[in-house]
């Protein structure tokens, strides 16, 4: 596993075990900030040879994380570009027309249907995620 270190996200190697664990054929990202997320992810799809792509959005504030030039710099630094495509989207422009993701649906569509976890709860910078919970049972706290 060859991923990105960041103090703040200790768990890290959750999300990478997360994206191999339910190999995710649509994945729909907010914030990606500086991308480390986005590569860890990216890196799960390509050294797992699973067949997914990244949706991922920010506003671009240029005062809190820099340009979205930045971020794709470091997704072509870490060779992962391809699994990726990053716009300039705001969460609520989004839900008014949301795409589709591995559900078959958009999240409304899934919203009392399947349940929301905090995967790592016992840290500052946590990971969650929506996913089904009659296929899997995840637990990495």
């Amino acid at each position: 596993m060859n991923i990105p270190t960041h103090g703040k996200y200790e768990w890290m190697p959750i999300l990478y075990d997360f994206i191999v664990t339910l190999k995710p054929k649509k994945i729909i990202e907010f914030g990606p900030g500086a991308g480390y997320t986005t590569v860890t992810m990216a890196k799960a799809l390509d050294e797992n040879n699973i067949d997914g792509h990244i949706n991922s959005y920010d506003i671009w504030d240029d005062k809190y994380w820099g340009k979205q030039t930045i971020t794709q710099i470091e997704y072509d630094a870490w060779s992962v570009s391809r699994f990726i495509t990053l716009e300039n989207l705001d969460f609520f422009d989004w839900i008014k027309n949301p795409t589709e993701f591995d559900n078959g649906g958009g999240m409304y569509d899934i919203k009392e249907e399947v349940g929301y976890k905090i995967l790592t709860g016992n840290v500052k910078y946590s990971a969650s995620a929506i996913y089904n919970s009659d296929m899997y049972n995840l637990d990495f706290s």
